[in-house]
């Protein structure tokens, strides 16, 4: 990683993200997404791995292991619905001469058709205004 950044390489810690209530702008946006996303499931398996061991953990720890998972299960499909939101506003889908569904469900394999529809539909009605806090209920949905 030396020489990009002039040498220096930006660390971000969850503390940081939580007192700033984002990631650092010193880096492109494609590269903040790719990082996060990258750290997301890096973390994504070492709690999976965690959770090995629930044999050993009591109830007030597995319903807070739960609470966890719920909370960045929905943080990650906030995620997914601003990147749908975008490949809508911008048409990739039409490039390909694919529909808005069937392109996110070729590259969302982990959706079932029917969550896939509601993306899709989520996504098409971000381009109108008058849906605009029909969204911003979603996303800002904890």
């Amino acid at each position: 990683m030396a020489g990009q950044w002039g040498g220096e390489v930006l660390r971000t810690t969850v503390g940081d993200v939580a007192r700033c209530g984002s990631l650092p702008v010193v880096r492109p946006a494609r590269e903040r997404v790719a990082v996060s996303l990258r750290e997301a499931a890096r973390v994504g398996v070492s709690v999976d791995l965690a959770a090995q061991e629930s044999v050993l953990l009591l109830e007030p720890e597995l319903t807070a292991g739960l609470r966890g998972v719920a909370m960045a299960s929905a943080a990650l499909g906030r995620a997914r619905l601003r990147l749908a939101c975008e490949v809508a506003e911008r048409g990739l889908h039409t490039t390909d001469g694919f529909s808005l569904v069937d392109w996110l469900a070729q590259r969302c394999p982990d959706l079932d058709l029917p969550a896939v529809r509601d993306l899709a539909r989520l996504a098409q009605a971000s381009r109108d205004r008058v849906h605009a806090p029909l969204l911003a209920g979603v996303l800002s949905a904890v």
